[in-house]
């Protein structure tokens, strides 16, 4: 009976171990320089929640992000080209901005999205190693990045033109913000 307890207790520390870095030569952590994703995401800052399908296409120099709410109730879209940005509210009002990341926040009423760090993100990068805590899942693959004081956890791991990419994403900041998208598709 005592060595029965042993075992459990050990495999109980065990569970709670972080599983070991990736060994595999298919799993790339590196920045994304271009990608089309469709999915869902919802973004809840504070008491507000916005949720709905988004279409974003991301290049170094240009982007675009279409939030369409359910049942097609309006649509939110940030089109980016260097550091000018691009807002349509869901009534059609459109404000701009030269301040890239900076600017969006001001047009966001303050509230700051790491937009210039998802992209890093979603292909498990950073733009700093240094200030990187990652855990990893038990076949290798990313579970948990935290940088800036987001915890970005990774769960539905695929494989797709040879590189590591996420099938959903929960990003925190505090008990604050919180960022959840599903991939529904990938193109690199």
């Amino acid at each position: 009976m005592v060595i029965v307890r042993w075992l459990l207790l050990l495999a109980l520390l065990g569970g709670c171990a972080t599983a070991p870095k990736p060994n595999r030569p298919d799993i790339m952590y590196t920045p994304l320089t271009q990608f089309q994703l469709q999915g869902r995401i919802s973004v809840k800052a504070g008491d507000e929640v916005i949720s709905g399908n988004l279409d974003w296409t991301y290049a170094v120099s240009a982007e675009r992000l279409q939030l369409v709410a359910p049942l097609g109730a309006g649509g939110i879209e940030v089109r980016r080209e260097g550091a000018h940005i691009r807002l349509t509210d869901p009534q059609g009002k459109v404000q701009e901005t030269d301040r890239g990341i900076d600017g969006l926040a001001e047009l966001l009423g303050g509230l700051r999205l790491p937009l210039d760090r998802l992209p890093w993100w979603l292909a498990g990068a950073s733009q700093d190693e240094a200030v990187v805590i990652r855990e990893y899942h038990a076949d290798g693959s990313l579970a948990v990045l935290i940088q800036d004081g987001w915890r970005i956890e990774y769960t539905r791991p695929q494989t797709h033109a040879g590189r590591w990419l996420p099938g959903r994403i929960i990003a925190r900041y505090g008990e604050r913000i919180e960022i959840r998208l599903v991939v529904d598709s990938w193109k690199l």
